[in-house]
């Protein structure tokens, strides 16, 4: 449409009026779906259409809607991407923040209890600055702008993984979880970028064995090295699991078998696993327990002297 054609045209009056030096209004479309509407500014010098210039601007017009629509695309994919992130972050946030819950509500339970025994009140402040370092971490993640803004603002720390499984260990039923004695008589180092994170996930896999086990048997963690890789055990005496659920069901989000449970702790923690550079591990039988190794880096040092 040429703008400044019949300057007392009534349709093309808007047009002047908001876009003064414009000449042309060429309708750009895709698929028959008008996306835009391009406006070209006068000539220089007047000169009048022909043909072969109205077949330029028509090409030029579906080259321009497919770029845009291609890139309207490219942005809803990105905007999409990142919302997913973090619905995903807030997800396991609320699996986290479900976990601090439990360890709270156990406490005031055993409180009532067991609170006169000066070895709870030492091991309930523990807890309860466990769980408030929990809920600082949780909000922070959400705080984070990208999926792996977190990850890439840390520099890799080289940590020994004995103080984190004396800590998870530790916890508020420390009695059934044993550490084999030579996880505990020799360093194991590890590197990561988030030391918490790992710890996170050592502790659910922990809790989900203790939830499996009966009330009598006991929780082994154990670690060994291998592969340049350490690789942590958690094993249970729980009811065990078959190979298809392994393959098909036991990693897939919003997925579980627990009437209070969020389907999310075994795919965050192996999430975790693998954006440390690591993996999880699983080996089970039905009806004799399950063993998951968390699979963790070791430093350039450790791996030289473990070839």
């Amino acid at each position: 449409m040429e703008l400044s054609a019949d300057p007392l045209a009534a349709d093309t009056a808007r047009w002047r009026q908001r876009f003064p030096n414009a000449w042309l209004a060429i309708p750009v479309r895709f698929r028959e779906r008008l996306v835009a509407v391009a406006l070209l500014q006068k000539p220089r010098a007047a000169r009048q259409l022909d043909w072969e210039d109205r077949n330029l601007l028509g090409l030029t017009a579906l080259e321009l809607g497919a770029h845009l629509v291609h890139e309207q695309m490219a942005q809803t994919l990105a905007d999409t991407q990142q919302l997913a992130e973090f619905n995903k972050r807030v997800t396991f946030a609320v699996h986290d923040l479900k976990n601090t819950a439990g360890q709270l509500t156990l406490l005031v339970r055993n409180a009532e209890r067991f609170g006169d025994d000066p070895e709870f009140r030492a091991d309930m402040i523990t807890t309860i600055t466990h769980a408030a370092s929990n809920l600082q971490q949780l909000i922070e993640k959400l705080r984070v702008s990208g999926p792996s803004d977190a990850t890439q603002k840390q520099a890799d720390t080289k940590i020994d993984l004995r103080e984190m499984v004396t800590r998870v260990a530790t916890g508020p039923v420390k009695s059934k979880i044993t550490v084999e004695a030579a996880s505990r008589e020799r360093p194991f180092y590890a590197v990561v970028k988030e030391p918490a994170a790992l710890e996170s996930a050592l502790a659910h896999v922990v809790a989900n064995a203790l939830e499996a086990s009966p009330a009598e048997a006991n929780v082994r963690l154990s670690m060994a090295q291998a592969q340049g890789c350490i690789r942590l055990q958690v094993a249970d005496q729980g009811p065990g699991m078959s190979e298809d659920f392994i393959a098909h069901e036991l990693f897939r989000p919003l997925h579980t078998t627990k009437k209070s449970g969020l389907g999310v702790g075994a795919y965050q923690a192996r999430t975790i696993l693998r954006e440390l550079g690591g993996d999880i591990e699983v080996e089970s039988k039905v009806g004799e327990g399950t063993v998951v190794t968390l699979v963790v880096p070791a430093p350039p040092s450790e791996q030289q002297s473990m070839s």
